[in-house]
């Protein structure tokens, strides 16, 4: 994370608490994201994280990396 962007994580939610905010389960957060992806198409692009061709490139440097 850039260091401007840490004082996201210095925000006071006392007030949101307060006026009713709850917190959902991470395992719950986790099966609504798995079931959101599989009900995307096939096909579709990730707007975030590596290209799969990336992906394989680093792992395939990484490897050569290992075995030197």
């Amino acid at each position: 994370m850039k260091m401007t962007h840490y004082r996201i994580f210095l925000v006071n939610n006392d007030k949101a608490i307060a006026a009713g905010l709850t917190f959902r389960p991470l395992s719950r957060t986790i099966e609504d994201t798995l079931a959101w992806d599989a009900a995307r198409s096939s096909d579709a692009e990730w707007r975030a994280g590596l290209k799969p061709e990336r992906e394989r490139e680093l792992i395939k440097s990484l490897a050569h990396s290992i075995d030197a």
